[in-house]
């Protein structure tokens, strides 16, 4: 299938990141909107421009916008394009706020068509962690950790969107979201909330780097998410505790764990994936109508729902 014409609005880490995968796809056209360069190095046969505004383009000639800019920026890019009715794909968060997301949403012409991008809602070895959840018939103990050495990913750290929560810094809004957004998908609706969040290592005094996160869900469960951006080695692990046996997935290592409790025994599944293919299976599941994965993805409602739910929180301390 021709993907046809994508346009990518940013051009940062996450930007790059799109491009490369967008290489794979049979795209008619990539258009690449971003004011910081001039010019591109393509150095492949990919059909793709290079832009310095939105107004430079012509708007409905894009079949499918992919926006990976600062979260600050996004109200104004969805004032220009979100009456298209085109299909939007924007990189986490959707929006710093309940209430500015509430904003944006109501210049979506077609909310039902544009979701928020967690890829690891596409993991083989998290979705096999849901699907025993789900046939679990009592009350468990859910558990995520998160960390990374964020000053090796991100060296300028402390001058772009780190340096600034209403850019999407910190972890709270940045790492450790993907493991709210991942709780809230594993386990359902979320009951109540309380965090408690700070910086200990990364010298910036508007964000944190430390946090740590309570949750109660609807069926009675409840869970702890803690992660920190300055640990080494990384972490990205999700457990589920419960009377039969607990059940876990690290995703770093590629290793899914089962613990039976009336057993004693533990059996541990090599389950690979690298974070581009979970990337690849995110826009392939945005761009293929009929891909049964594209229910995996985060609906501009189900975003909305994770931030009101920050909104009714309460801080731990």
């Amino acid at each position: 299938m021709r993907i046809g014409h994508v346009c990518l609005i940013g051009f940062g880490g996450m930007g790059k990141q799109h491009f490369s995968i967008l290489k794979e796809f049979d795209c008619d056209l990539i258009t690449i909107v971003e004011p910081r360069i001039s010019s591109l190095d393509l150095n492949d046969a990919t059909q793709a421009i290079l832009l310095k505004r939105l107004s430079d383009l012509d708007l409905p000639t894009v079949d499918y916008f992919i926006v990976a800019t600062p979260v600050n920026t996004r109200l104004e890019i969805v004032k220009t394009i979100g009456s298209l009715g085109t299909p939007i794909f924007f990189e986490k968060p959707f929006a710093m706020s309940f209430d500015v997301a509430v904003t944006i949403n109501s210049y979506l012409a077609r909310p039902d068509t544009c979701f928020v991008g967690f890829p690891r809602r596409m993991s083989d070895g998290f979705l096999r962690l849901k699907g025993i959840i789900q046939t679990l018939g009592s009350k468990y103990y859910f558990r995520s950790t998160f960390a990374q050495d964020f000053r090796k990913y991100r060296p300028d750290y402390s001058e772009t969107y780190y340096s600034s929560p209403d850019q999407g810094g910190g972890l709270f809004n940045d790492g450790l979201s993907h493991h709210f957004d991942l709780a809230c998908f594993l386990n359902g609706n979320v009951h109540k909330m309380s965090y408690e969040a700070t910086n200990l290592v990364l010298k910036t005094s508007l964000v944190d780097d430390l946090a740590v996160i309570l949750l109660h869900f609807e069926n009675g469960s409840m869970a702890m998410l803690d992660g920190n951006q300055f640990q080494l080695p990384n972490t990205d692990i999700a457990s589920c505790i419960s009377e039969v046996g607990t059940f876990s997935f690290d995703r770093i290592n590629s290793i899914f764990t089962i613990e039976k409790s009336d057993k004693g025994q533990k059996s541990q599944a090599t389950l690979p994936e690298s974070w581009s293919d979970l990337l690849k299976r995110q826009l392939e599941a945005f761009f293929y109508v009929a891909n049964t994965r594209r229910e995996h993805l985060c609906s501009i409602d189900q975003a909305l729902a994770q931030l009101e739910i920050l909104r009714n929180s309460h801080r731990i301390f």
